[in-house]
């Protein structure tokens, strides 16, 4: 219930100044005590939607993919340990998708690759200095393009 309560009340939209730190880190210190539950997500998996090894996943940035299809969070057999962005790449050609998670703590921010099969690679740290919100980012043929967004 309290997961529920807590997914209704917490907005990305409404994190904005000083309300939305107040928010932010009122929400990782219920995590710390054990308050909130957060193994179960925390999300309102409201931004995208993406269609990867015959599951349907609703995403948003502050937490893991929940596939539509087993209504649950999908962890990948527990090898998914960070946030999920809310716009992974499908490759159209290998059927492979790529994604990346960010973080408050070091490394602070993950690239993954996913098999068309559904089995997660292991994570590739992303070493920059500072954390960052990483909204996006776009594939290519050789290579990755990663820019980190402005919050305030």
């Amino acid at each position: 219930m309290l997961g529920f309560l807590m997914s209704s009340l917490i907005c990305i939209g409404d994190l904005k100044g000083l309300f939305g730190l107040l928010m932010v880190n009122m929400q990782m210190l219920r995590a710390k005590l054990k308050i909130f539950d957060v193994s179960y997500g925390h999300g309102t998996a409201n931004t995208a939607l993406v269609y990867h090894h015959q599951k349907l996943l609703a995403l948003s940035e502050g937490d893991k993919p929940y596939a539509i299809k087993i209504f649950g969070m999908l962890d990948y057999d527990k090898r998914l340990g960070h946030n999920f962005t809310a716009h992974p790449k499908v490759d159209p050609f290998t059927g492979e998708m790529f994604t990346l998670g960010y973080s408050h703590t070091a490394p602070y921010v993950t690239y993954r690759v996913i098999s068309k099969d559904g089995f997660m690679q292991d994570p590739v740290p992303i070493t920059i200095s500072d954390p960052v919100l990483m909204h996006d980012f776009a594939i290519r043929e050789l290579f990755n393009i990663y820019g980190p967004s402005s919050v305030l």
